[in-house]
């Protein structure tokens, strides 16, 4: 197949509404109800699911008013611009698939619009698809119309055929401690440090380390919780238990670069700020504080060393050895997201050829 995803601005209601039939709008409508609850559950998943779900949090903003949800993408045209490019390219391609692959499209959007990893995936595929068709290729749609395999077959003149996989890789691949797990382990610390701490001023790191994995059981968070608890009351340096080891070190508050940590800031910031002025390599952290008065940094970590570039190597070469068939050349096409400065480093000192060359 091939076209141009183009979409005026009078048949954006149109698109949109026949995109979301594909898979029911109740699928939508579930996606919507489950963000709000989880950022009225977690505040501190608000950045997090705007980043993560982001045609879904424009579609919530497309279709609702006064929603704890709308606001963030009804101010950033670009975030209703996502929704009508994503819908135009679903239409478009469900047009031209067969019976067949229809179905698996809707299955894919069922999936994205109801499990944790959203339409991630699937924006990815829709996009290496059109970049390609806008470069000359016709693309056919191989794992939707053959339910499996590669994802795409892109051709074109004089018997030019390439195998194409789209992948989509983590700064959490490799890692002992996920975004979203050390999100919900502040939300469950967060009140008892404000309480504890609320006549204290200056500058303070705690650093939680977890033996192995941060898990979503509530029983290992609760129990971090009360060694956090137990080192604030006891002004103990270095705590060690079965549940996490924990080290606080103080600093200085003029080290603070922002002006007003009464709201998190970004994770880009909190990053760069706890490894240049904390030297912790991690980007798990929470802020608590108040302008001029104090700031309480927390980061979560793991014990085990990090292991993201071997793991996302892994990941494409099991892709490149289970996907394609070896009888073509064959591209793999990577997103890559929630990745600092560091991980971004890394990568662009891995030598060409590593997938290749890498055992296994």
């Amino acid at each position: 197949m091939h076209f141009i995803p183009e979409i005026h601005a009078k048949n954006v209601d149109a698109t949109v509404r026949e995109c979301v039939a594909i898979a029911g709008q109740d699928r939508w409508e579930w996606r919507k109800q489950w963000m709000i609850q989880q950022i009225q559950q977690n505040p501190l998943l608000a950045e997090f699911i705007a980043e993560r779900y982001p045609v879904e949090l424009a579609y919530v903003s497309y279709v609702s008013a006064g929603t704890q949800l709308r606001t963030k993408a009804e101010q950033d045209p670009a975030a209703i611009r996502k929704l009508a490019i994503f819908a135009a390219a679903i239409v478009e391609v469900n047009r031209r698939l067969t019976p067949f692959g229809q179905n698996q499209l809707r299955g894919k959007l069922v999936h994205g619009l109801t499990r944790d990893d959203g339409l991630a995936s699937l924006m990815h595929e829709l996009a290496t698809a059109v970049h390609l068709m806008g470069r000359g290729f016709d693309v056919t749609f191989h794992d939707l119309e053959n339910n499996g395999g590669f994802d795409l077959l892109a051709t074109r003149d004089q018997g030019v055929e390439v195998e194409v996989e789209c992948k989509l890789a983590s700064s959490d691949l490799g890692r002992g401690v996920h975004r979203r797990r050390a999100l919900d382990l502040f939300n469950t610390l967060k009140p008892a440090i404000t309480s504890l701490m609320k006549d204290f001023r200056g500058g303070c790191c705690y650093r939680l380390f977890v033996p192995l994995h941060l898990g979503a059981d509530v029983r290992q968070h609760a129990a971090i919780l009360d060694a956090l608890k137990y080192t604030i009351l006891t002004g103990k340096d270095v705590f060690e238990g079965d549940a996490c080891t924990i080290y606080r070190s103080d600093f200085s508050l003029s080290e603070n670069p922002f002006e007003n940590i009464d709201e998190m800031p970004d994770q880009h910031s909190m990053h760069a700020f706890v490894k240049k002025r904390l030297r912790i390599a991690n980007q798990h952290c929470m802020f608590i504080g108040s302008k001029k008065s104090k700031c309480i940094v927390v980061s979560a970590e793991s014990r085990r060393l990090d292991n993201m570039l071997d793991s996302v190597f892994r990941t494409l070469r099991d892709a490149a050895k289970k996907q394609c068939t070896g009888k073509r050349p064959a591209i793999l096409c990577t997103r890559f997201y929630d990745l600092g400065a560091s991980e971004l480093a890394q990568l662009g000192d891995v030598p060409l050829g590593v997938l290749r060359s890498s055992p296994g």
